[in-house]
């Protein structure tokens, strides 16, 4: 797919003015070409394609550029949100999300969970929620058959359902190289022609690319470009890359740093998942060592993750289940293990924006149901005694995640004081924080 001469000079006209003169370099000849209709096809090309040689500095005339700097005075009165999740402790929303491992490791299976996931509003190989949305798959390699096997396999080993406009898949047969400003406008024109996207995947990150991996000159613009589709589509964008042989030096080196090809990859990553150790036959059943690492977040850390898929008489997948399990130096204790089950609860609720009150967290119908109510009483105190939890009392003394226990930072943690009645620690505006001009 290319975008002719005469698309481009459209854009020039969708930009400065009603029409606009266009000359033919083939044929010498200088035409006055209108811009194309809105709400056309043409129109969203065209208009994509100007955000892109915009924000790239590459429109013919040059960019005006805002001040690049801001006083860092300013910077510090500004209030932040905490990390926003699209997968808790794998996948922040926005910027760029990384899914290595070498090769027939099971990565696509897993960009293919976490879309599907994503897509249906559920938990990620059944233990990470998954903020609900819509989502686009390109698939450079997989066929449709093999794509419409995944998903089916998918759907089936978690009994999900999946609605009409969620997941959006993009099979085999389409060639996109993003160091092309043409090529980057197609994905962000499609993507808009979908409406709002929650994540965009790119499977794999060597079929949509021309530059060299290994060469670090080539690679940050590409990582460049891979950023400005988030920035341009206000999504995650997810791509699936190789990992480097395993070799002697592999241990002394952090996962993210054994992605194949230049460290420009890894140091452009914001959110990244990354399999090794792969055991099992590697057809249907895919035993991985998963690390996570999150810019600016806790990570879900280090865990095994067991991939099991059942094929038809044909061979065709037709349910594959995941199985996560994590090595703990020490069992836990029976408080601690409770702790950790009304911790993670609460922390999915205010992933959803949900903050609840104490009753209203033991009533709640969803909370862990091998806790019961008066050990989720008990849990909650030891959880607000010792930070993990806070009670705001100026908004309806719900719970909310405190300094210690956030996995997501949540919002400002106001002072803490003991509320004499209770004798838990509590947050309160500290004096003087009301009114001051």
């Amino acid at each position: 797919m290319s975008i002719d001469p005469a698309a481009v000079a459209r854009i020039r006209a969708v930009v400065d003015g009603p029409r606009v003169a266009f000359h033919d370099s083939v044929n010498g000849a200088t035409d006055i070409v209108p811009p194309p209709e809105r709400g056309t096809w043409a129109y969203k090309l065209a208009a994509a394609l100007a955000d892109v040689t915009n924000a790239l500095g590459t429109t013919k005339g040059g960019v005006t550029h805002a001040p690049l700097f801001e006083d860092a005075v300013e910077l510090l009165a500004r209030e932040f949100d905490g990390a926003s999740w699209l997968v808790t402790g794998l996948l922040t929303r926005l910027g760029i999300a990384t899914i290595g491992a070498e090769p027939k490791a099971s990565k696509t299976w897993l960009g293919t969970e976490i879309a599907v996931a994503v897509a249906t509003g559920t938990k990620v190989c059944g233990e990470f929620y998954a903020a609900s949305g819509i989502v686009a798959y390109f698939y450079a390699e997989d066929l449709d058959k093999q794509v419409r096997n995944r998903i089916r396999a998918l759907l089936a080993g978690a009994d999900r359902k999946l609605a009409p406009g969620r997941l959006h898949v993009r099979p085999r047969g389409e060639f996109l190289d993003i160091t092309r400003d043409a090529d980057l406008a197609w994905i962000v024109a499609s993507c808009r022609e979908l409406g709002p996207i929650d994540l965009l995947v790119l499977d794999p990150l060597r079929d949509i690319s021309s530059a060299a991996e290994d060469k670090s000159d080539e690679m940050s613009p590409v990582m460049r470009r891979l950023r400005l589709l988030a920035e341009l589509l206000t999504c995650t964008v997810a791509i699936v890359h190789h990992m480097g042989k395993s070799g002697p030096d592999s241990s002394k080196r952090r996962p993210g740093q054994q992605l194949r090809g230049s460290g420009a990859i890894h140091g452009s990553t914001d959110s990244g998942i990354y399999l090794r150790d792969l055991k099992g036959n590697g057809s249907t059943q895919f035993i991985n060592t998963l690390d996570s690492e999150v810019k600016g977040a806790r990570s879900a850390g280090r865990l095994t993750l067991e991939l099991n898929v059942e094929d038809d008489a044909q061979g065709e997948a037709v349910r594959a289940t995941w199985r996560v399990s994590r090595e703990s130096k020490k069992p836990k204790t029976a408080e601690q293990a409770d702790d950790e089950a009304v911790l993670t609860f609460v922390r999915e609720l205010a992933n959803r924006g949900e903050y609840l009150t104490r009753t209203a967290l033991r009533e709640h119908e969803d909370k862990p149901a091998k806790v019961g109510v008066k050990r989720t009483t008990a849990a909650l105190g030891r959880l607000i005694d010792t930070q993990r939890l806070i009670i705001d009392l100026d908004d309806g003394a719900v719970v909310r995640l405190g300094s210690a226990g956030s996995a997501v930072g949540d919002t400002t943690i106001r002072e803490l004081k003991r509320d004499p009645r209770t004798g838990h620690l509590v947050a309160v505006d500290p004096p003087g924080s009301e009114g001051e001009s």
